[in-house]
């Protein structure tokens, strides 16, 4: 049986690590035999690091990094005496004559391990293959007790192979967009999916004025992983977001938000001069539990910056993403724990960490920003119904644009707020328009003075109609800016010739 690469013995409490190497070997059994003994590891691990490089810019790219993936099999075995390196383990090693060197305490069965080099680290079979897990012995007192607290680590390396994971697992988006718009693209990002709160995106458009010249940078993660049966049960984060900023900076100037507008931790490292923050919960996007690929998304997470001239004055900004994925290994390896009587243990706790280094090109990213310019339009002494809806397609429709409608709430006089989204391409990229038709309807009263003096009152009914558009093109809004003008001529045009009569 193969012995370890490393074998630590370090003093828990304070203490200076002492050390015991031991060559590999293939075969036979650790130095002066080894016995059986009742004792269980306090952690087994098995973690696999990955490395990729993105840069994102007006040509993206993504590709593996210079650092090769790599595997870690730790193993920790305290000789406490009482819960790990029992007094049952301390009794088996000591009815042995002459004492042995190590003791069998259980081993760790593999499969899968196709995609790595376990076969000649741990000499395994094809298809599967076990490792013992030896500890060598300690100087026990006579109550069977280590009096130091030691603790015996064992740590085997092992490499997966280079095409052990087929697509680049992680995607780091960033966008641009304007901070007082931030909670309305939230809301008109999620209108583009099935289910959509009509009436969180309406309240935002009709309070939604920009003014303010603050930055705001939006940060999100994207995880696909090979499909495999479990992969519901997973719940990897985002453990780390770095990105090194250009001067240093106050965290009242810069600040962490959510989708929502509430504040986070953010906090800024003096060492990498970096912005920093971390435990991002990602979730399996609907849909994507399926097929060869499931794709995991984290939350957006707004980085507000009330001073954007230091980056007016940057070509680029690096940083580092980190994704930590818990009880799944990216090769497919799998691994079982059982203790020295053969019986199956409690499982290894499987660990994939995926780092991925970024470089933002700013010029680009200023170029892709997203502008959101509104216009809140107001027809007077025009009814609210079903037929100026009728109207507002027709318009949109004319000019290229492609038309879905959801219903909002109703009032007491049976009109349904409407919410359209219209969408057309615009050379490489679409041009989105959004926009919340609201109005009322009332009755008006009306004099007409007859000849002789006599004045006849009559009521009819009118209304007002309001439209808040909003709009979204990456780049400059110049020619979005175009079309909702042009919009809102014919509009007032057409609605000019169906004011209520007097």
């Amino acid at each position: 049986m193969p012995i370890p690469r490393r074998i630590e013995q370090a003093r828990d409490a304070g203490g200076a690590k002492l050390r015991q190497v031991f060559s590999t070997r293939r075969g036979g059994g650790a130095p002066g035999g080894a016995a059986f003994a009742r004792a269980s590891a306090d952690e087994v691990t098995l973690t696999e690091e990955y490395r990729y490089h993105q840069e994102i810019s007006s040509n993206d790219r993504r590709e593996t990094g210079d650092v090769p993936p790599s595997g870690t099999i730790r193993v920790t075995v305290p000789y406490d005496g009482h819960k790990y390196f029992t007094r049952a383990a301390v009794a088996d090693v000591s009815g042995h004559d002459p004492r042995p060197a190590a003791a069998v305490i259980g081993h760790l069965s593999f499969a899968d391990h196709h995609k790595t080099d376990l076969s000649e680290v741990l000499d395994l079979s094809e298809g599967y293959g076990s490792m013992a897990v030896e500890v060598p012995i300690a100087e026990f007192d006579e109550a069977g007790m280590v009096t130091d607290g030691r603790t015996c680590v064992i740590e085997h390396e092992y490499r997966p192979a280079e095409n052990a994971v087929r697509v680049l697992p992680v995607s780091v988006l960033v966008d641009l967009v304007d901070p007082d718009g931030a909670n309305l693209h939230e809301a008109l990002r999620t209108a583009l999916d099935p289910g959509t709160q009509v009436e969180q995106v309406a309240d935002e458009l009709t309070k939604y004025v920009s003014f303010r010249s603050y930055l705001l940078l939006s940060v999100q993660v994207v995880l696909h992983l090979p499909n495999r049966r479990y992969i519901r049960g997973l719940h990897p984060k985002v453990s780390l977001v770095s990105l090194r900023w250009p001067t240093i900076t106050s965290l009242s100037e810069v600040t962490l938000q959510n989708g929502r507008g509430d504040q986070l931790t953010l906090k800024y490292n003096p060492s990498s001069r970096s912005l920093e923050w971390s435990n991002v919960p990602m979730a399996l996007v609907d849909g994507h539990g399926v097929g060869d690929t499931a794709e995991f998304r984290s939350e957006k997470r707004y980085l507000l910056i009330r001073q954007p001239g230091e980056l007016y004055q940057q070509d680029a900004i690096d940083g580092t993403v980190c994704v930590e994925v818990n009880g799944y290994l990216l090769s497919g390896l799998r691994a079982r724990r059982f203790d020295a009587l053969g019986t199956q243990a409690e499982q290894p706790k499987l660990v994939s960490r995926i780092t991925t280094d970024l470089h933002l090109v700013l010029d680009d990213a200023f170029a892709r920003r997203e502008m959101l310019p509104c216009q809140h339009l107001h027809f007077d002494e025009v009814i609210p119904d079903n037929m100026r809806i009728a109207d507002i397609r027709a318009v949109l429709e004319t000019r290229g644009f492609q038309v879905e409608e959801w219903p909002s709430r109703q009032d007491g006089g049976g009109w349904h707020r409407r919410l359209l989204r219209a969408s057309r391409q615009a050379g490489p990229d679409t041009m989105w328009l959004w926009l919340l038709v609201d109005g009322r309807r009332f009755e008006t009263t009306r004099e007409k003075q007859q000849p002789g003096g006599q004045t006849f009152t009559s009521t009819f009914e009118s209304g007002e109609l309001k439209v808040f558009m909003c709009g979204a093109l990456p780049g400059t809004s110049r020619d979005l800016t175009l079309v909702m003008n042009a919009l809102h001529l014919t509009l007032r045009e057409r609605f000019e010739r169906l004011k209520a009569r007097r």
